[in-house]
């Protein structure tokens, strides 16, 4: 069970950034999050989920009819098992593999769902073993863990809704208020824009509406007073990814990147500092170090100081 979990979780980590690039269309991350909001609804009790009957007979059968102490057999009957019992746990598996998509982290999906199965596997060793004397008692209990489970449910659907409900006004704001970043829709025009930096450092931003992290760096990092005095000295680029266009994707193969956020750093020629990318959400400490790294040895005795 821990194997087949984890291989969902390690599944939906590698997918992560092709999900959250669907993500972008605000009708679909709202069906998301109303799917959440429904299958929170099955752990305060106002409905059930369960597979057929029939699929619940024959998964049965079919479990049945491998022999025990052999470690392939038992394998099988294990992952059956993941499969009978996965209606049950529905609910906080699809959080979960939402969760992961956003992160598009393979590990953090693959460590996510294997401790959810040991959560689930190991129970079930111990009862076994006991030949059913250590089963848990039903009772009231068990009911406050399903409510507690869909209101996680709920709160992550908040969470994810959360970065399309302010899609038109805070975006507006992050392109009128400081920091003051000239748009990028091209793979010429940032070239051209390179060429005419007239000696000066430039600072390219990839950016997304959809991007939790993109709005933590704008929020938490660019807006840290010393960050904005070390980026004062550059020439501010923002290639908005938020449409997933062709020319978006240009940009980022151009630059090798997986997706927003990154942020690139070139000199007064156009070349890009060896070294210096951010790739994910720094926080202002960490993105002052990452400054200091693009901008040479003055800058960085500066900042240590």
């Amino acid at each position: 069970m821990a194997i087949v979990y984890t291989a969902f979780g390690v599944a939906a980590g590698l997918a992560g950034e092709g999900l959250a690039a669907i993500f972008q269309r605000s009708w679909i991350v709202v069906l998301f999050a109303g799917l959440l909001v429904a299958l929170a609804m099955s752990m305060f009790g106002f409905y059930d989920l369960q597979l057929p009957s029939s699929w619940q007979t024959r998964l049965a059968q079919t479990s049945g009819r491998f022999c025990g102490g052999r470690l392939g057999s038992v394998f099988a009957m294990g992952a059956l098992g993941a499969l009978v019992v996965g209606p049950c746990v529905a609910a906080p598996l699809a959080g979960a593999l939402l969760y992961i998509s956003q992160t598009a982290d393979a590990l953090i999906g693959g460590s996510a769902l294997f401790a959810m199965a040991c959560g689930m596997s190991v129970p079930l060793l111990l009862v076994g073993v006991s030949a059913g004397s250590l089963l848990p008692r039903a009772g009231r209990w068990m009911e406050w863990v399903k409510r507690l489970t869909g209101a996680l449910l709920i709160a992550t659907a908040a969470w994810m809704i959360s970065p399309v409900i302010p899609l038109a006004s805070s975006h507006s704001a992050t392109q009128q208020n400081w920091p003051n970043w000239a748009r990028i829709e091209s793979v010429d025009q940032l070239d051209s824009a390179l060429r005419s930096a007239n000696g000066k450092p430039v600072l390219v931003d990839f950016y997304a509406d959809w991007c939790v992290s993109c709005k933590e760096m704008e929020h938490f990092t660019f807006r840290d007073p010393r960050v904005a005095e070390q980026m004062a000295g550059f020439r501010l680029l923002r290639v908005d990814v938020t449409a997933n266009s062709d020319r978006d994707k240009a940009l980022l193969r151009r630059f090798h990147l997986f997706g927003p956020p990154a942020t690139l750093f070139f000199d007064g020629q156009g070349h890009e500092v060896a070294g210096a990318r951010a790739i994910g959400f720094e926080s202002a400490r960490e993105f002052l170090v990452t400054l200091a790294r693009a901008t040479g040895p003055t800058t960085r005795a500066r900042v240590a100081g």
